[in-house]
């Protein structure tokens, strides 16, 4: 292999890297979001606690969880990039893939907790009017 292939395979891999990192920090930033709005506007959003807040709080829970996953997967990138032994392929490995997935899929759910939520309460408000 030449020179210039190893080259651009190497920035092609951190650039990889780079695109994950930035993905990561998107969803830790809209489940911070989400989060800090929905606990600043609690009184707003809760005027009076249905059966439904269940969901609203397993979403704050669930919320956190993608934060500490991103977190996660932020750590482990770092690593290995560091890496003595890095390679371009290394974005795919065990070490990333599963906090990285568990970040996506507890974002996933969170939010769907939080839709469940508006669109009980929406009902519940519909039945008193």
């Amino acid at each position: 292999m030449s020179d210039l292939a190893i080259l651009l395979a190497v920035d092609h891999g951190e650039l990889a890297f780079e695109f994950a990192s930035d993905a990561s920090k998107q969803l830790i930033t809209l489940s911070t979001g989400i989060l800090a709005l929905s606990v600043t506007f609690i009184k707003d959003i809760v005027k009076a606690p249905t059966k439904a807040v269940w969901t609203l709080k397993a979403a704050w829970v669930t919320y956190i969880c993608s934060i500490a996953f991103g977190a996660w997967t932020s750590f482990a990138l770092t690593g290995t990039l560091a890496a003595e032994s890095f390679r371009p392929s290394n974005i795919y490995d065990f070490n990333i893939r599963v906090p990285a997935a568990l970040q996506v899929v507890t974002f996933l759910v969170a939010t769907i907790f939080i839709v469940v939520y508006g669109a009980r309460e929406l009902t519940a408000l519909k039945r008193k009017g």
